[in-house]
């Protein structure tokens, strides 16, 4: 289980957890993910440090506005 909280104070929920490997243009990551039934409108939603990890390796990450 992992604690994740929002913006709200004192507003957090507890999410099962699972680990899960998947591929973004060619590079290859390892993470642990929470399971949530919150409509986050995206497929797949990445943390700081793996962003970070990307661009370390020469990878540029853009976001597009639907």
């Amino acid at each position: 289980m992992v604690r994740v909280q929002g913006v709200v104070a004192g507003a957090y929920e507890m999410l099962r957890t699972l680990n899960i490997t998947y591929e973004i243009k060619g590079k290859r990551m390892h993470s642990r993910a929470g399971l949530t039934e919150a409509r986050l409108d995206c497929d797949l939603l990445i943390n700081l440090r793996e962003i970070a990890e990307f661009e370390s390796d020469g990878y540029r990450l853009l976001t597009r506005q639907r």
